[in-house]
């Protein structure tokens, strides 16, 4: 399957010696053929397992981007990088600094999402502001935030640029389909319609973003 993928994402939501196993694989296919790995560290930093995955994959694959929580990020605590410690970072100036760090000695592209999104590569960062509430009222929407970047470094050279997209455009399908449902049961399936509907246009026109 690796083999005729245009992008390929690692989401450690299921995990199992196996699992894990058919991730290194596949990553490393990835790596092989070129083709745009993204890592998803779902619940890094809960477990000691989940964490230890983690920093397992990094070692082994090599990420054009990394998207997570801010907790999730935080987890991936790394030698040379100097922080106050995960239960003191609280500010996006903390998250950002971290991010930056990060993303410059892994060599990938860092998103920390959130109320608003910090996407960076080491040198250049972005701000995101599309989103909306509600979306974290439904199950999944982070992970499906990291496909929403997969679709568009299918198709864009730049992990940077497409990570930016792919929020983005995530965002805006939460904006868009709270106009037409205000609860979370109705509000999941408009989601799914609005990432279906929204045109290129109307990307362009109400994309949020900021470099800083």
């Amino acid at each position: 399957m690796v083999s005729i993928a245009q992008a390929l994402v690692i989401n450690i939501g299921t995990l199992s010696p196996s699992w894990v196993m058919a991730m290194e694989l596949a990553g490393g296919k990835a790596n092989r053929l070129k083709i745009p790995v993204i890592l998803d560290p779902v619940g890094s930093g809960a477990t000691k397992y989940r964490t230890e995955t983690t920093k397992k994959l990094i070692q082994q694959i090599k990420f054009s981007v990394i998207r997570g929580n801010a907790s999730e990020i935080f987890s991936i605590q790394r030698e040379k990088i100097k922080t106050k410690g995960v239960d003191s970072i609280h500010s996006s100036t903390d998250a950002l600094d971290y991010a930056i760090c990060l993303a410059n000695e892994l060599k990938t592209v860092i998103a920390i999402t959130g109320r608003v999104d910090i996407v960076t590569d080491g040198r250049d960062t972005y701000k995101i502001f599309n989103g909306h509430p509600l979306l974290s009222y439904i199950t999944g929407t982070g992970c499906a935030a990291t496909v929403s970047i997969a679709a568009f470094l299918a198709c864009e050279s730049s992990p940077l640029i497409a990570t930016v997209a792919g929020l983005c455009f995530f965002g805006l399908a939460g904006e868009f389909a709270f106009e037409k449902a205000k609860s979370p049961g109705s509000y999941k399936i408009k989601l799914i319609d609005a990432l279906f509907e929204i045109s290129p246009e109307y990307f362009e026109k109400n994309a949020k973003y900021e470099k800083i």
